[in-house]
This record gives structure tokens, C-alpha cells and sequence, in this order.
């Protein structure tokens, strides 16, 4: 078994499994949580860190005390949780860090005061400068010692110890103590895109929700202008007969934000849906209790429905989007990224599965590391061997879709493009539904071919979806 199997085996084999650093850890929202009694495993007080930091404690303490801000900040978490803590990467290459300490030499100052004081300890010590490829860059992780933050936060606030926390708001958020709302216009505009990584701060205030959510959606319109395109196109449909007739089927069409535990947006993501999307798959409607997805559709349409799924949906569109090319149904994109045909439907499957760390992450690294995490790889392979296999599926994954992957973008992509298509199916006589890469419909015109009409109109628009949409 070569280590792309070897891999693909491991990988579906453990990763749903917990990560096994210690007895006591355990994975929350696909992030790796430290146990800090493991962690740090003795009792800490007052006259301990005070003479640890020694003469200059005072000036230690108002340095130190940004550094747990920014921590609690950057893990989302302000506080430590069910006695289980969040690991950070810290760089003194950071333009967070470096933009409060002032210099490299400054923040690596700082760091070997925290590790000394015990503030912070290392739990992986990897890291990589002045990689190839940018992305490929990696810092040390460490978590942060929950006893000796709240010892240092007590002497600094019973001294009365003063330190800088708005120019830290000011360097993490680009917003605070900004007034002009051009200006907070403009700082969205820079930072807001339908992306999975993001780190975006309310300018307006914590009681203007609604006002925020608002000018984000304008900035989205005006960045992605198909998104106008396709709530234009979902309107229409949804006014057709058949859709009037199902309210069911009405389609969608709303930018999802996600906040993280520190109010910040840290997601925006798009996909036209309809109430449908959320019945399970089923061949038989075994559970009374609920409504199928098949019993639905037999309901609607009756039992001989035409249906239509195209074949690894994101990975088809990745290829047209950068070749503008539309490629027939029967290519397997899978095959075209693993490299050769599959032994079988199972292990397919598991490549499937793997794909998605491989697309979405946004680099090696990551996509390296998060595999790590999520299985038990080190059991059968060394990290070497692991980041040389991701390496080389990532890069097949490139050859095979072209030179750019589109985050979490590409199911803004997919749904315009999608929802032209049902647009273009209404107008030659379909009743039709869409449920993300699957399409089910009927037509009075029994020579039609659902399949046919598909790839006929997305060959016909996706050249000038990527001209006007795509090109700059």
C-alpha cells in the first residue's frame, strides 16, 4: 500500500476519533483542547511569580498583560473552558504582537518572559520560516497557563498597574475609537468576502447587530454582484406556477455570518437553499416520524421523476471556473486527483472524505496538520511522511482543477451558477427541483433528457459567467 492509500485508509479509520495528547483531552469544534490540569500540573501563587519576575516585576506585569489579552482574544475564548484550553500559534513575526511590542526582538522578549513565569508552555514546538511558499510558514503552539493569568491579572489590578488594552482593540480590530462611518465603511469593504477564515470586528457598536449585518450584505453585493444575479433569478422562479404551488420550494437566498465566542464575524458563507434541503436521504421512509426526501419527490412529482446529480459538484465547478471548461458527466474528478481509477466504491468514498481537509484548508501545512489531529496517523506513518503525501495530493488536487481553489466561495459560485440552471429548465417546460448538486424534475415533453438540458446550459453559460462575474 503506497502512502496516498495509506493515508486515505488511516485517515477515514480515526477521524472521528478525539486527538490522544493525554488522557484528559478532548476536540471541540475541530479544535484541539488541552487539558490544563496535564498541562500544568502543580499550584502556583503570588510570591511564586513575583519572584520569578523579580526586581522589574511591576514593568514585567504591564508587559506581560496585553499578551493575555491578546490570547483570550485570538482563541475566541475569554475565559478557559470546563478546565480544558485552546492552543495558539505565536510568532514574533506577528503583526499582532509586533504591533504592540514594537519589534521581532520585542515580542521574543515577551515570549521567553511568558515561558519562564510559566505563563505559556510549548505543545508543539514544529515551525518553518522562510518557506517556498508563504503559506507554509508555521509557528510554535502553546496554551496559556489559566492559574498564572489570573494570578498576574490580580497583582496588576490590586497595583493598579497601567497598561495599553485600546491599542490593543485598535491593532486586533482595525476599529476601535473610529467615529466616521466612511471610515468604518472603508474597513469593511477591505476585510469583508464570502470566506471561511475571518476575523471582522462591529465598528458600529454591540447593540447595532441588525445596522453591521446590514452594510455586510451591501459590501457583498457590491463585491459579488452574481449575488444580485441570482436573488433576481431566484425571484423569478419563485413566482413561476409550480413554485407558487409548492411554498416549499421557494428558494433562498440569505449570507449566513458565523460570530465567534468573541463577537467577532469569523465566517461568511452563501448557498441559495429551500426548506427541502434539510430532508434526509432515504430509500424507503422507514421512520413514520419524519419526511424523506424521496417520499417528498414522489409526492410532488410522482414515482418517475428524471434525476440528475453532477458528479463531485465543488471539484467540477473548480475546473470549469479556472479552464472554462465544462466536463462531461462521466469524468471523475476524484479519479483525476487521486490519480488513477479506484479498487473500489468503498475506498472512493474515503477519498471523498479526505478531499475536503485537502480543498478547504488553505495550505499544506494546514491541511497536514489538521489531518494529524484528526487521525491517528503517526501510528503508520511519520509526520515527514504525512506532510510529503499531502503535499502530493494537494498538488494533484491543483493539476487536476487548475491554479486556484475558492474557499468557501465556490458554493456562492455553485448556487448562482446552480439556480440559472433551474432558471433555464422552468423555460423549457421543467418542473424542477434543486437540492445543492441534484436536480429532480418532470416535463411534459417525454423526448427531454434531464441530463442533457443540464450540461447543455451550463456549457452554454459558464463561459460568459466566468467573463462577467470572474475576469478582471
Amino acid at each position: 500500500m503506497n502512502n496516498i492509500d495509506l493515508l486515505i485508509e488511516q485517515y477515514n479509520l480515526h477521524k472521528d476519533d478525539k486527538v490522544v495528547y493525554s488522557t484528559d483531552q478532548k476536540v471541540e469544534n475541530n479544535t484541539c483542547l488541552f487539558s490544563h490540569k496535564e498541562c500544568f500540573d502543580k499550584e502556583y501563587s503570588e510570591e511564586w511569580v513575583l519572584n520569578i519576575l523579580g526586581r522589574k516585576w511591576k514593568a514585567n506585569i504591564a508587559n506581560l498583560m496585553p499578551f493575555i489579552d491578546i490570547y483570550r482574544y485570538l482563541t475566541y475564548r475569554p475565559e478557559n473552558h470546563d478546565g480544558f484550553i485552546n492552543p495558539i500559534a505565536v510568532a514574533t513575526t506577528s503583526d499582532v504582537l509586533t504591533g504592540i511590542y514594537g519589534s521581532q526582538r520585542n515580542v521574543s522578549f515577551i515570549i521567553s518572559l511568558a515561558k519562564k513565569v510559566e505563563l505559556l508552555k510549548v505543545v508543539d514546538d514544529s515551525y518553518q520560516f522562510n518557506a517556498y511558499c508563504e503559506d507554509m510558514n508555521r509557528s510554535k503552539v502553546y496554551v496559556m497557563n489559566k492559574d498564572i493569568q489570573d494570578i498576574i491579572t490580580k497583582i496588576s489590578k490590586d497595583n493598579n498597574i497601567s497598561y495599553t488594552k485600546s491599542n490593543i482593540n485598535n491593532i486586533i480590530y482595525n476599529s476601535s475609537n473610529i467615529r466616521d462611518t466612511s471610515e468604518n465603511n472603508r474597513i469593511l469593504e477591505e476585510k469583508v468576502r464570502i470566506y471561511s477564515n475571518l476575523r471582522i470586528a462591529n465598528p458600529y457598536g454591540d447593540n447595532s447587530k441588525e445596522e453591521f449585518e446590514r452594510r455586510l450584505n451591501i459590501i457583498l453585493e457590491k463585491k459579488y454582484p452574481q449575488l444580485i444575479t441570482l436573488k433576481k433569478e431566484a425571484n423569478w422562479i419563485n413566482e413561476q406556477p409550480f413554485y407558487l404551488e409548492h411554498p416549499e420550494l421557494q428558494i433562498r437566498v440569505k449570507p449566513h455570518f458565523t460570530y465567534s465566542k468573541g463577537g467577532l464575524v469569523s465566517k461568511i458563507g452563501l448557498r441559495a437553499t429551500n426548506r427541502i434541503v434539510s430532508m434526509k436521504e432515504h430509500e424507503n421512509g422507514k421512520d413514520s416520524g419524519k419526511m424523506w426526501r424521496k417520499d417528498y419527490l414522489n409526492t410532488v412529482f410522482g414515482e418517475n421523476y428524471q434525476s440528475f446529480d453532477i458528479k463531485a459538484s465543488i471539484y467540477q465547478l473548480t475546473h470549469a471556473l479556472n479552464t472554462n471548461v465544462w466536463l462531461d458527466n462521466k469524468v471523475d474528478m476524484y479519479e483525476e486527483i487521486y490519480g488513477g481509477k479506484f479498487e473500489s466504491k468503498e475506498q472512493r468514498d474515503k477519498f471523498k472524505s479526505l478531499c475536503m481537509p485537502l480543498y478547504f484548508d488553505k495550505s499544506d501545512a494546514k491541511a497536514a496538520h489538521h489531518m494529524k489531529l484528526k487521525a491517528k496517523l503517526d501510528e503508520v506513518m511519520t509526520d515527514e511522511e504525512i506532510d510529503m503525501t499531502v503535499t502530493q495530493l494537494r498538488t494533484n488536487m491543483l493539476n487536476a482543477l487548475g491554479d486556484r481553489l475558492y474557499d468557501s466561495e465556490i458554493f456562492l459560485h455553485e448556487s448562482v451558477i446552480y439556480n440559472h440552471v433551474v432558471m433555464e429548465l422552468v423555460k423549457l417546460g421543467w418542473d424542477v427541483v434543486q437540492v445543492y448538486d441534484g436536480f429532480y424534475g418532470v416535463n411534459d415533453d417525454k423526448s427531454r433528457l434531464l441530463s442533457d438540458d443540464i450540461s447543455m446550459i451550463i456549457d452554454d453559460y459558464i463561459s460568459d459567467y466566468i467573463h462577467v462575474y470572474l475576469t478582471k
